[in-house]
Order: structure tokens, then sequence, then C-alpha cells
């Protein structure tokens, strides 16, 4: 299940933190730390209870909305059938990353996944450095979510290579 947060840690590149408890409405509350994959699962789940027709393990072609968007044609291929359906809601999960091209792109950025990060319960943090952050949080299993991105340029001003 998702990983309650109650904290939030804040720190600046020259140093400055702030540590505060997840407030709502004011008053102390918490966040749900939860991944991507578990959410959507949760999501499908809720979908289909709900009587919703799922076309799995099937990839979009075309999507056109029609109608003052008020209704939506999908193209589709799913198990070697290509189909036209017409419906008023879509839910769109799309979850390839799209290709990186260094030359389009003024960020670099990387995830990893670690277990049993202590300093991590019930916290997310972001750290803030110069021309990028570091976030990090925990969910499900233990699990601690550190990503960072950087600018481009930041790693050409110190002659870096991202790879």
């Amino acid at each position: 299940g998702a990983q309650k947060i109650n904290t939030v840690r804040l720190s600046s590149a020259n140093g400055a933190m702030i540590e505060d408890p997840v407030r709502l409405g004011g008053q102390p509350d918490y966040g749900l730390g939860l991944s991507r994959k578990c959410f959507d699962g949760v999501l499908l789940e809720q979908a289909k209870e709900l009587g919703v027709q799922v076309y799995d393990q099937s990839q979009a072609i075309e999507l056109k909305a029609v109608n003052n968007r008020k209704n939506f044609w999908i193209r589709h291929y799913a198990d070697h059938f290509d189909r036209n359906l017409k419906v008023k809601h879509v839910v769109y999960a799309a979850g390839a990353p799209k290709e990186f091209k260094a030359e389009e792109n003024g960020f670099f950025g990387m995830a990893a996944l670690f277990d049993d990060v202590d300093q991590m319960e019930n916290t997310v943090c972001l750290h803030f450095s110069r021309g990028g952050h570091v976030g990090m949080n925990q969910f499900e299993n233990g699990q601690t979510n550190i990503c960072y991105v950087v600018d481009k340029k930041r790693y050409l001003e110190e002659n870096k290579d991202p790879e």
C-alpha cells in the first residue's frame, strides 16, 4: 500500500533548509507516497469495477475529438484487429518513454529506486542545486524513488558527459 507522508523537507543550493508537516487547510495532515505503477493499477481496477470496458495491451493509433469534444473516435490495434471506437470519455495512459534527443532537450534526468532508506520514512524531499534539483520520496514496499534533473548547460559548463 501507499506510504503515509507527513513531512516535507526543502533545501536550497546555499544550504538553507526547511522542514514542515504536510498541511491541508492549514491543519496537519498527510499525503500518500505511491508509485505511478501502483496508482495506475488502482485506477484500472476501479474502472473495471465500475463496468468500464478496458482495452488492455492495445496500442492507440489515432485519437480524435469530435462533436465539440463530447465524443472521441479512437483507432487502435489490439489482438491483431484494427478497431474504431466511438466513446464519450477517454483515459489515455502512455507508459512508453519518448525517444530522447539531447539536442532537443534542455535537461538531463535520472531516477533510481532504493530499498529501506531510513531517513525517508514519512518524508518527501526536494533539494535544489544550481541548475537542477533532486527529489526523494518513499512509496509502497519501503522503496524510495530518487530522481535528479539538471539543466544541460550545467553539464556542459563542467565538461561532464551525462552518459
